[in-house]
């Protein structure tokens, strides 16, 4: 039973992450602020590493990270004014995947009708949406830069939790659906919207495929035509794994075992 356990483990770890060590942005290797930044929010080394659940914590007010209560302390997020960008490489090379192959995550956060707030506007309607004009380049060594299609800091807005009590954690690394619109969530409370993302934390989805590359390490995010305030915020950057035949072990480890248990009592 431990051997199957075990094993079911390692099959489990290689169909999630693959090769990949280490799935959230790693190193910093590019930071310029440009004109208009939120001086807030200067510290590029912020967009390493995984999203934090919880904010506030810096004006004593800590709480869950919703769509509509998106990351604001200074540690959680950066600030990219016009013609700032921040380029950031993962820790090992990535091939290019079927479908998405890395997720940004911002600080848009969707307006909460009064008077509970919890409770979708309707129509629905984004503030802190600032990265209309953004653009995200990929590249393999570091120096050629490749554009992917796509902008951040708009839909969706992170979502950490799969419940409304905010106790349950969503899967950063699951793209959300491609088909979500703002007018889906006119209207909806907390628990209908976070059923729209399929148990996604959000963010905002790029598929490599378009750049011509087979595989990167390295993403260029640079605002250049921000709107709203001036400045757009990047929260996280993460590799979407790639379901594989690692799955499948998975699926037939655990059938046989049950399998077998049952025969056996």
């Amino acid at each position: 039973m431990t051997t199957i356990l075990a094993m079911t483990g390692v099959a489990l770890e290689l169909a999630l992450g693959g090769a990949v060590l280490n799935p959230w942005a790693h190193q910093l290797i590019h930071f310029d602020l440009g004109s208009g930044g939120n001086p807030s929010y200067p510290d590029p080394t912020t967009v390493l590493g995984p999203v934090d659940p919880t904010t506030g914590e810096g004006l004593g007010f800590p709480g869950p990270v919703t769509m509509f209560n998106p990351p604001f302390d200074t540690d959680e997020i950066l600030s990219l004014g016009n013609g700032g960008f921040v380029t950031i490489a993962f820790e090992q090379t990535v091939a290019d995947r079927t479908g998405s192959d890395f997720i940004v995550f911002g600080n848009a956060g969707f307006f909460g009708a009064a008077p509970t707030f919890d409770v979708h506007t309707d129509p629905a309607m984004l503030f802190g949406a600032d990265g209309s004009g953004s653009t995200v380049e990929v590249s393999e060594n570091g120096i050629d830069f490749f554009p992917v299609q796509g902008t951040v800091d708009g839909l969706l807005p992170t979502q950490p939790w799969t419940d409304s009590a905010s106790t349950l954690p969503s899967d950063y690394r699951m793209p959300p659906p491609d088909t979500l619109a703002l007018g889906d969530f006119s209207g909806l409370d907390l628990s209908s919207a976070i059923a729209l993302y399929g148990g996604s934390a959000g963010g905002m989805p790029f598929d490599i495929s378009g750049s011509g590359l087979g595989s990167f390490q390295y993403v260029r995010i640079t605002n250049v035509a921000a709107g709203g305030d001036g400045n757009l915020e990047i929260d996280a950057l993460v590799i979407v794994p790639e379901p594989g035949p690692a799955i499948l072990l998975i699926l037939g480890l655990c059938l046989t075992f049950r399998r077998t248990g049952t025969r056996g009592q």
